[in-house]
């Protein structure tokens, strides 16, 4: 119905929203066309002007709510658990692996776990909001009082202590 305005919304949203991993301008724009199904019957019957500027605001009312929303999908600690031993079992379970698939998958956790612990606390929090809270390295930078350089410098050197903690082979002496 009020599709021939998605190419103009999308360039006013791709003006106003900067994209994320998680959301898109495209998203926002195809969430306010859904919304211009629901809208009222003096909208859907007026002139293309009047359209545009019911959908103009839809639009950022829409934007605002995303970008609200992101700020609300910080880390909430009270909703975090440990890994132990027995977290470890519940998620390698899976009737259909053998036994032994399920003891590698169990020793996998453990090494992935015991190498995320024995980081230090910045090369933990690096790689915990990089990897399980999806930002981007300068969002990781900005949460982190750091510059983006010194966020991929910490980043590699988690990384490279995860995957020496994890391999079987012995740490590198030098």
């Amino acid at each position: 119905m009020m599709s021939e305005f998605r190419p103009a919304l999308r360039k006013l949203a791709g003006l106003l929203f900067r994209d994320t991993r998680r959301l898109d301008a495209s998203d926002i724009v195809q969430e306010t066309l859904l919304d211009a199904c629901r809208c009222p019957e003096k909208v859907r019957t007026g002139t293309a002007a009047q359209k545009f500027a019911w959908l103009r605001r839809v639009l950022v009312h829409n934007i605002l709510d995303a970008r609200r929303d992101q700020r609300r999908a910080k880390r909430r600690q009270s909703r975090d658990r440990s890994l132990r031993a027995a977290d470890v079992k519940s998620l390698v379970s899976d009737e259909h692996s053998s036994p032994l698939a399920r003891a590698e998958a169990a020793e996998d956790w453990a090494r992935v776990n015991a190498a995320l612990a024995g980081l230090r606390p910045l090369h933990r929090k690096v790689t915990f909001l990089f990897f399980w809270e999806d930002c981007s390295l300068a969002d990781v930078a900005e949460r982190c009082g750091l510059s983006k350089s010194a966020a991929r410098g910490l980043l590699g050197g988690a990384l490279d202590h995860i995957q020496q903690m994890i391999s079987d082979r012995p740490p590198m002496e030098g």
